[in-house]
This record gives structure tokens, sequence and C-alpha cells, in this order.
């Protein structure tokens, strides 16, 4: 038989047993393998580049991951050293009070000893200090009621279409500071100014409102561009930037639960997200969110939210009254609670 190479007639001198089984003559057979080696080369040589843009790609990340690291070691050092400065400063102050009852400490054991005489003076000094120390004890007890009469009332997740239309996907609410009866009229409010403010905000744009001048209540909103939307409804002793700080998380939380294709297909109150009841827990206290704010760098400077009034947010014509008329989020027991709160100035309703 003759060599299978295209116009050859030499004799067979070996096969291709590793890759395509021609049977070719001692020159064909040479030239064969010198290809199949030269191609092998070429592939191997392609293989450098995309394996080059990896290495780089992965060294990027590391660096990117270095330098996040230190940051976070930073802000941890800072917020250590911040802690530290807010327990020492009182320290400092209680010192003081330590070092003036030493002080008249030792001017007692002169008056035992004789070496002076007790005066109406001494008297007025540990007056003075009782009182210092007591004003002191007292503000340092305003400072942590005052965190701790802060209240997180409701948290949503919406879904903005249009213009308008508003869908609430989840929501959870802390309604423990009203009574039993209460909660019935106030729950339905706070998803109607929920659904309301945001019907009026803007993509793109953060707002605070309040409620109403008669009521400690401010409405935290924002609405990304992609149309998902978040609220919280808080007193207004809450802090502005940890609310808006706790807006994006909420919405990074469920955007990682829910794709953003799925949105426009979930029906109200479809969303399951778990962490949704636990940010409303947790977070009642401001101080936990410490650690997020360093992740919200589009928080840096609050000058960037909106603050307005409800009456303010409402479209030209609008009236607050007529909206709660019209509201399905309304069961006619809620609008007649609206209605009797209004009247009274009730401290727990929102407008």
């Amino acid at each position: 038989m003759s060599c299978q190479h295209p116009n050859c007639f030499y004799p067979i001198h070996s096969t291709c047993t590793n890759h395509c089984h021609w049977s070719l003559c001692e020159e064909h057979i040479n030239e064969h393998r010198k290809s199949l080696l030269t191609e092998f080369e070429e592939l191997l040589q392609d293989l450098i580049n995309p394996t080059d843009e990896l290495s780089k790609l992965m060294e990027t990340r590391k660096q990117i991951f270095t330098v996040e690291q230190h940051k976070q070691l930073d802000y941890l050092k800072q917020t250590h050293e911040k802690q530290i400065n807010i327990i020492e400063l009182p320290l400092i102050t209680i010192n003081k009070f330590q070092e003036q009852h030493n002080k008249i400490s030792k001017h007692l054991v002169q008056i035992k000893t004789n070496e002076i005489s007790l005066k109406q003076n001494d008297f007025q000094q540990i007056d003075t200090l009782s009182k210092e120390i007591n004003q002191y004890k007292n503000s340092l007890k305003a400072k942590e009621n005052q965190i701790l009469t802060m209240k997180l009332l409701a948290i949503f997740v919406l879904h903005k279409e249009g213009d308008k239309k508003v869908k609430i996907l989840q929501e959870e609410f802390n309604l423990e500071s009203f009574g039993y009866f209460e909660r019935r009229g106030v729950q339905p409010l706070l998803v109607f100014s929920a659904r309301t403010v945001t019907e009026r905000t803007a993509l793109g744009t953060r707002q605070s409102v309040e409620a109403d001048q008669n009521v400690n209540a401010l409405v935290h909103v924002y609405v990304r561009p992609d149309g998902l939307a978040s609220v919280i409804i808080a007193d207004s002793e809450y802090p502005q930037r940890v609310a808006h700080t706790l807006l994006s998380k909420v919405m990074d939380d469920f955007t990682n639960a829910y794709p953003p294709s799925s949105w426009a297909n979930m029906n109200e109150q479809t969303g399951k997200m778990a962490s949704l009841s636990e940010v409303l827990r947790k977070y009642q206290n401001p101080q936990e969110a410490d650690p997020l704010m360093r992740l919200q760098k589009d928080l840096d400077d609050t000058k960037d939210i909106l603050k307005s009034t409800l009456v303010n947010v409402l479209e030209r014509g609008e009236k607050i009254d007529d909206l709660v008329a019209r509201s399905s989020d309304l069961s006619f027991e809620a609008k007649a609670f609206y209605k009797t709160a209004r009247k009274t100035n009730r401290c727990c309703t929102l407008f």
C-alpha cells in the first residue's frame, strides 16, 4: 500500500496511531509529526495570555482585598478609640470628683486632730460636690434614656413601577409602644404613609419626611434608580443617617434574596426575607449600626437627603384627608381612628 498523503505514491513507513491514524511514508510521517508539534506549541502559547490575565485579575483582587482590609482595620481602630473616648471622658470627670472627695477627706483628718477648725464652708463644699455629682449622674442617665426611647416603628420594602404605581413587597412592624387597640389603627396608617411617600419620591432620591408638626415621627425613604424602594418610619430622635444606612442595607439584602427580574412579577406582601425582622429588632439601638456606616460611602454627607413635610410631598391640590378617604390600605376602622386622633392631636397618629 502507498502513502495516504495526496499525490504521494511512496510505500508506507508508519501509521499515526495517536492522532489521525493515517498511514504515511517516511517523509510525510516526519512532516506530520512536526506539524502536530507546531500546532501543540501554538495552542500552548495561546494559553499564556488568558493565564496571565487571570493572574493579574487575582493580583488586583488581592490588592483590593488588602486595601479594604486595612480600611476595615483602620475603621475598627477608630471605632475602638471613639468608644474608649466615650468611656474615658466621664472617667475624667469622675476622677475630678474623687480628687475633691479626697481633698475634703484630708481636711476632715486635720479637723479630727484639731489642726484646724470645722467651719460652715466645709459643709458648703460637701453640699456643692454632692449636687455636682448628682447632676452629672442624671445627665449620663438622660443620654442612656434618649437612646433607649428611640424607636423604629416599621420597615418596608417596595417596588415602584412608572411614576406612581407602588407595591409593598414586605413589611415589618414594632408597635409595642402602642396599646393593643391602638395598634389596629396605627399599622394601616404606617402602610398608608409608606406607600404615599414612596409614590411621591422620584427614582434615585432619598428624603426624610415629617409626618406632621404635632407628631414625633419621620418617614425616611430611598427609591433606587432601578425602582426598588425602602421606607423606615421612626421617631424624630432616631438618627437620620443611621436610618438611611439601614434603607440601603435592607434593599441590598432584598436584592440578594430576590433578583431584580422577579420584582415586577411579585405580588403584594410576597417577600419573605427573614433578615427584615432582625434588622427591625437589632437596630432599635442606633449604635448597633456603627459597623454599617463605613460601608455606605454614598451617605458620607447627609446634605443629599431631602428634608420635607408630608404636606410639601403631596402634589398640588392633594389633601391628606382626601387621600385617607380614598386609600385601600385603610379599613373603615383605621379611617375612623385617623379622624379621632386627628381631632385630639393624639401622639400615636402620624398625620
